[in-house]
């Protein structure tokens, strides 16, 4: 348990019900603890409408520094990582995209509930969740894609200028307000950039409905926590170069927060944690592809 701000949270909480193992989450909870002054509209501000194929965004090779001196234990040591150019998916994969890798028999359909995205009428543009991580990684190599790592998702999240990238420890006003007191503008970022537990208003939303990053890249932070490829795992001090994470484990890694999110989770830095087979209703995911190498 990681104390913050007067709260305890428990790292890979909030994956949401999953058939078999995995950890519960409280939509109850989430509905009490929505601001309604803070709710807006899905479909208010959509400047990107996915289409039933993954749209991709390049991103470059570089040098970064992974982790944050200001987060949760995990997060550190902060770190040099190089990583080649590849390309990332400009949304998460939505119901209507994972549908064509069921009807080529190469995905199986997620499980059949009202929380559950897939199947269910109007939700084509909706991410799709209740997918466990092989699930993921069976629609990514349908697009000739993989799941990213923990490295490559941190990488793509924090690049550009003015990306909340620029707040290195994102916060939300729920959590650094005091109750009665105005709430804090210098932590209202979030809002614009990700469904979290304050404005989603306890539910998932369409993908795309948030501000994208200075590169396009939409609901990294928020909507449902992404599945990366790596296992649960301390960081290192050294430098490294296209890091994987360890080779085997039982827990998986998933990253960005979701809708059930407290502002401290939805952050690019933060690290959660659940069981491979989980196949939470927070739990969404997007691929990246590989470039050529040039000869």
């Amino acid at each position: 348990i990681l104390p913050v701000s007067g709260r305890s949270v428990k790292k890979g909480k909030s994956a949401g019900k999953t058939s078999g193992k995995g950890i519960r989450g409280s939509k109850t909870d989430a509905g009490a603890k929505t601001d309604a002054a803070l709710a807006i509209e899905a479909g208010a501000a959509r400047s990107f409408v996915p289409g039933d194929k993954p749209d991709w965004v390049r991103v470059p090779a570089g040098t970064f520094q992974m982790g944050t001196k200001f987060g949760d234990v995990d997060e550190q040591p902060v770190h040099k990582v190089t990583l080649p150019a590849f390309m990332i998916a400009r949304t998460e994969v939505t119901v209507a995209q994972y549908e064509r890798c069921v009807k080529a028999k190469k995905c199986r359909a997620p499980m059949a509930d009202p929380d559950c995205n897939y199947g269910q009428k109007g939700r084509e543009d909706f991410p799709v969740n209740c997918a466990n991580r092989a699930m993921a990684a069976e629609y990514a190599a349908f697009v000739g894609g993989r799941l990213p790592t923990e490295a490559e998702w941190e990488y793509a999240a924090g690049l550009g200028e003015g990306t909340v990238k620029g707040r290195q420890y994102v916060l939300a006003v729920e959590d650094y307000s005091e109750p009665g007191k105005p709430k804090n503008p210098d932590y209202s970022e979030i809002n614009d950039y990700a469904w979290y537990r304050i404005n989603s208003g306890g539910k998932c939303h369409p993908v795309a409905t948030r501000k994208p990053s200075s590169v396009g890249l939409y609901d990294m932070l928020g909507n449902v926590m992404e599945w990366v490829s790596d296992w649960m795992g301390p960081y290192t001090a050294d430098p490294v170069t296209s890091p994987t994470g360890p080779l085997d484990g039982s827990m998986a890694q998933v990253r960005g927060g979701g809708w059930n999110s407290h502002g401290f989770e939805a952050r690019i830095h933060d690290r959660q944690y659940v069981e491979a087979d989980a196949t939470g209703i927070y739990l969404g995911f997007r691929p990246v592809k590989d470039l050529p190498t040039r000869k």
